[in-house]
C-alpha cells in the first residue's frame, strides 16, 4: 500500500514508518489517543536522504506525532490538539503555523530547523514602504496562537518574525505558552514576537543573533509575562519593544549586546505599565544611527521613554562601549549612574565596562 492509503486507515498506536522519497502534499485524516499517538515518522536507517513533502496539513487532528521528515511548505496545526511535530526540517515562506482563530492547544513543536530568506529591507523590517513588493517580504518561521503550546529546542532562521504569537482579530487565547532555548539567527523584523499574549507566557533561555528586534511585547494584555535569560547579540533596533500600552511584563536576567543604545525598550504609542527590568546585563556602543523610520539610538546606555511610576528597575549592569553614559527615562535625561538611579528609582543597579 501506499503511505497515503496506510495514513487513511492508520489506529491509534500505528506508527507509520516513512522510506526515503517524495511524498508531495499531504493532509492527515486519521486521530490517536491519549498514550496511543499515531506517529509519522522518516525511516532513520536512511539519515542521508530524506522523506520529503511540499506542505503537510495536520488541521483538526489530535495525538499525532510528526518526526524527522523534510517539508518544503507550511506545516499547518490550525485547530490541532495534543499534537507534536519534531526533529523536521522545513523551508518554507510560511514555516510551522496555526496563524488564525482558534490556532492549535497543547501542541509541542521542538528540536525543528525552520529556514527562509527574507530581504532584510526597510519594508521587511516595518520601518518604511518602499522596497520591494509585498510578497518578498513576508514570512513566519513558527507563528501560532492558542493555549498550552510549547516552542523550545527549535533553529529557525531567515524569516520576518522569527518565532511569534499572533495579534489583533487573530489571536486566540494566548495562555500558558513556552518559548525556550530556541536558536534564532537573522530575523529582519522580530526574533520573538510575544504579542498579545494574556499571562503566564514564558520566553526563557533563547538565543537571538542579528535581529533587528529581539523580544516583543505588543503589548502585554495584563500578564505576568516573563521573558528569562535571553542572550542577545548583535541587535540592531531594540533589545525590548513595548508598544501598544503593553501591560506585566517581567524581564529578568537578560543579556544584551548591540548596535546604538544598549538597554533600550521602545514604544511608539503610550507608556507601558506594571513591567520590571531586573537582573540584566546591557552593552550598547556605536553604529546606532537610523533604518527607514526606526533608530537603533546613539550608544546611549538606556532608552526607556515608555517608563513609569508603576514599573520596576533594578539590580541591571548597564553600560556603554566607545559612547558616552547617557540615557532618558521616562520624559528626563541622565549623564551618569547616579542619573540613571534617581530616574529609576533603582538604586542597586551599576555600570559595567567591557
Amino acid at each position: 500500500r501506499s503511505f497515503k492509503d496506510a495514513a487513511l486507515t492508520a489506529e491509534p498506536g500505528d506508527i507509520l514508518l516513512l522510506a526515503p522519497g517524495y511524498y508531495g502534499d499531504f493532509t492527515m485524516e486519521r486521530d490517536g489517543l491519549p498514550g496511543k499517538p499515531i506517529v509519522i515518522r522518516a525511516d532513520h536507517a536512511h539519515p542521508v536522504i530524506n522523506s520529503t513533502f511540499d506542505s503537510i496539513s495536520l488541521e483538526n487532528r489530535s495525538h499525532v506525532i510528526l518526526e524527522g521528515v523534510s517539508v518544503n511548505g507550511p506545516v499547518e496545526l490550525r485547530w490541532a490538539k495534543n499534537v507534536a511535530v519534531r526533529h523536521c526540517t522545513v523551508n518554507s515562506k510560511y514555516g510551522i503555523i496555526a496563524k488564525r482563530q482558534p490556532g492549535c492547544e497543547n501542541c509541542y513543536i521542538a528540536d525543528n530547523v525552520v529556514s527562509y530568506t527574507m530581504p532584510w529591507v526597510n519594508r521587511g523590517m516595518g520601518s518604511g514602504m518602499a522596497e520591494y513588493g509585498g510578497a518578498a517580504c513576508v514570512g513566519e518561521g513558527i507563528e501560532i496562537t492558542g493555549p498550552g503550546n510549547v516552542i523550545c529546542y527549535n533553529r529557525v532562521k531567515g524569516y520576518r518574525d522569527c518565532i511569534s504569537t499572533m495579534e489583533d482579530l487573530w489571536m486566540y487565547n494566548q495562555v500558558c505558552i513556552d518559548i525556550y532555548n530556541n536558536d534564532i539567527f537573522v530575523g529582519p523584523d522580530d526574533a520573538i514576537e510575544a504579542d498579545f499574549c494574556m499571562h503566564n507566557c514564558r520566553i526563557l533561555r533563547n538565543r537571538i543573533t542579528n535581529c533587528y528586534i529581539a523580544l516583543s511585547s505588543q503589548p502585554g494584555l495584563g500578564g505576568p509575562n516573563y521573558f528569562i535569560r535571553n542572550v542577545m547579540y548583535n541587535i540592531v533596533h531594540s533589545s525590548f519593544k513595548l508598544e501598544r500600552h503593553s501591560v506585566g511584563n517581567l524581564f529578568l536576567h537578560n543579556t544584551v549586546v548591540k548596535v546604538g543604545g544598549g538597554f533600550r525598550a521602545v514604544h511608539q504609542a503610550g507608556n507601558y505599565f506594571r513591567t520590571e527590568f531586573k537582573n540584566n546585563l546591557t552593552i550598547g556602543g556605536p553604529g546606532g544611527g537610523l533604518y527607514g523610520r526606526y533608530s537603533a539610538g546613539e550608544g546611549e546606555a538606556g532608552f526607556l521613554p515608555g517608563y513609569n511610576s508603576t514599573c520596576q528597575f533594578d539590580y541591571n549592569g548597564v553600560g556603554t562601549y566607545q559612547t558616552p553614559f547617557t540615557g532618558q527615562v521616562g520624559d528626563e535625561f541622565f549623564s551618569d549612574l547616579d542619573g540613571l538611579r534617581r530616574l529609576t528609582g533603582g538604586n542597586n543597579s551599576l555600570r559595567v565596562d567591557l
